[in-house]
Order: structure tokens, then C-alpha cells, then sequence
């Protein structure tokens, strides 16, 4: 059992120790030997009960993780310049231009 003071901040805990955690160490580990054996996503996922994205997921490095969880999307909604005011104004314009030059 690991002490409060082994850990490097003792307010985060180790992922085991999640409540929302449905994987272990020895889980994850038994993932990545059974796809070295040709398993495919979707059949390990069923034998953990998780889904092929999760298994996919904790196959990837330790690298292609990390690049994975910070490319998300700087912004909550992804911006539209043409949802714009200005670009539905413009388009009005132009709209109003070519109909009064006919």
C-alpha cells in the first residue's frame, strides 16, 4: 500500500485509485501483450468491458498519448467564419449590389 507521502502531490492519486477508472496497471499491460498477439480492438474491449477507443487508446506510447490529450480544440465551439456578422453583412451587400446593377 503506498503511503500519503510517497506520492509527489498527495492530493492527486494514482490512477488505480480513481473511482471513474475501470482499468488497471495490470490491465493496461494485459491489453498491450494481447495485441502483440494479433487481437483486434474490439475483442479486447469486449473481454474488459471498455470500448475499441479506450483499447486503441492505451496501445498508443506514452509520446502519441500526451500529443493525443493536447490537441484539442483551443475553443469550446469551433468558429465559423461564416456565421460571422460581418461576413453576413458583406454577403447582404453583395447580394444588394449585383441585384441593383441588373
Amino acid at each position: 500500500m503506498m503511503s500519503i507521502l510517497d506520492l509527489k502531490n498527495p492530493f492527486l492519486f494514482p490512477r488505480e485509485q480513481k473511482f471513474s477508472c475501470k482499468l488497471t496497471k495490470d490491465d493496461i499491460d494485459e491489453i498491450k501483450s494481447l495485441r502483440k498477439t494479433g487481437l483486434t480492438f474490439k475483442e479486447i474491449g469486449k473481454k474488459f468491458k471498455v470500448s475499441d477507443q479506450t483499447v486503441y487508446y492505451w496501445c498508443l506510447s506514452e509520446e502519441e498519448r500526451i500529443k493525443r490529450r493536447s490537441n484539442k480544440p483551443k475553443y469550446k465551439y469551433n468558429y465559423n467564419p461564416k456565421r460571422s456578422k460581418e461576413y453576413r453583412e458583406r454577403k447582404k451587400m453583395y447580394m444588394y449590389n449585383l441585384i441593383n446593377n441588373q
